[in-house]
């Protein structure tokens, strides 16, 4: 009997386990570049994007496994707040700190629009206005 109330115990615990327990799934970014923006040759990759920059990442943790010190981004700037989507990656400036976090939900307010932002790494969340936003990363160099 005893083994019995273990089986049914271990059955009914299981599912809740944290090994088992299901992850938030995290949106994807939008797509910046189009095929359009790309030019393949047999010795050169070309990426045609405006206003582009090359970034390097700090070794924080918050967006491991996407980024990390050894990533090179390419990164734009936005031109208008309608251009961010959740599941983008932004980079945006918080007390002379660029910090780069992925937008998790918008928030909208007397028509002023609010970016909820968390790493994938990261169990914090932090609202920054567009004003703070500096680029959008579109792509990541491994």
């Amino acid at each position: 009997m005893k083994k019995l109330i273990l089986i049914v115990i271990l059955l009914v615990l299981l599912p809740f386990s944290d090994n088992n327990l299901a992850k938030e799934e995290i949106a994807s970014p939008s797509d910046h570049i189009t095929r359009d923006d790309i030019i393949i040759t047999d010795k050169f990759l070309i990426l045609s994007i405006d206003n582009s920059i090359l970034a390097d990442f700090k070794d924080t943790g918050s967006m491991i496994p996407v980024l990390n010190q050894y990533s090179t981004g390419i990164e734009i700037v936005p031109k208008t707040e309608d251009e961010i989507k959740i599941g983008d990656i932004i980079a945006y400036q918080k007390d002379n700190e660029r910090i780069i976090h992925r937008v998790k939900y918008i928030k909208e307010e007397n028509g002023e629009k609010t970016f909820v932002l968390k790493g994938d790494n990261d169990n914090k969340e932090e609202s920054v206005n567009f004003a703070d936003i500096k680029y959008i990363l579109v792509g990541v160099l491994y």
